[in-house]
C-alpha cells in the first residue's frame, strides 16, 4: 500500500494541496512537503519540506527513468536528502535517506505518478503560478500511467 499525500507550507502551517485555495506569492519558491509511506514505512514526512513543486518534477524525472529500466539518484531541491529508485527485476528499491523498502515497481510508478498529476493539475490552477513550465511533466504523467496501468 502507498499512501501518498503533498502539502503546501503557508507561513508556519502545513494545508493539503487539496484544500489551498489561496495566492502563492511566490512561483519560484513554493514551499511544502511530501508524505510518503509504502507497506507502513515513512519514507517522507513534513520535517523533509522543501520546494515541493521542484521536489515533485525531480520525483517525476526518476519515475521516467524508472519506467526505462533505470536507475535514478537526486537530492531534495535545498536539502541533503538523497532519493535512490533502482531497479531490481520487476520491483524498484526506493531509498530515502537511510530509509529503504521494495516495491513493484509498475504499482509504484502509477501511485507516484497519479498523485503527481493531482498535485501539478490542482498547483496550475493556482493564482500566482504560470503553468508553463508544469505542462510537459503534465504530458509525462499521462503517459507513465497509461504505460504502467494494468
Amino acid at each position: 500500500m502507498i499512501n501518498i499525500s503533498t502539502y503546501l507550507k503557508i507561513k508556519n502551517n502545513f494545508i493539503n494541496i487539496e484544500d489551498f485555495y489561496g495566492k502563492i506569492d511566490d512561483e519560484f519558491y513554493i514551499d511544502g512537503s511530501i508524505e510518503l509511506s509504502i507497506d507502513n514505512v515513512e519514507l517522507i514526512d513534513k520535517s523533509m519540506w522543501d520546494y515541493i513543486d521542484q521536489l515533485w518534477c525531480y520525483l517525476i524525472d526518476g519515475l521516467n527513468s524508472l519506467s526505462k529500466n533505470e536507475s535514478f539518484k537526486t537530492n531534495f531541491p535545498d536539502q541533503p536528502i538523497e532519493v535512490k529508485f533502482e531497479i531490481i527485476k520487476n520491483n524498484a528499491l526506493i531509498t530515502v535517506g537511510d530509509k529503504k523498502i521494495f516495491v513493484d515497481r509498475d504499482f509504484f510508478i502509477t501511485s507516484m505518478a497519479a498523485h503527481a498529476k493531482k498535485f501539478l493539475s490542482k498547483l496550475i490552477t493556482l493564482d500566482g503560478v504560470n503553468p508553463d513550465p508544469y505542462i510537459p511533466y503534465l504530458d509525462d504523467l499521462e503517459t507513465l500511467i497509461n504505460k504502467h496501468s494494468n
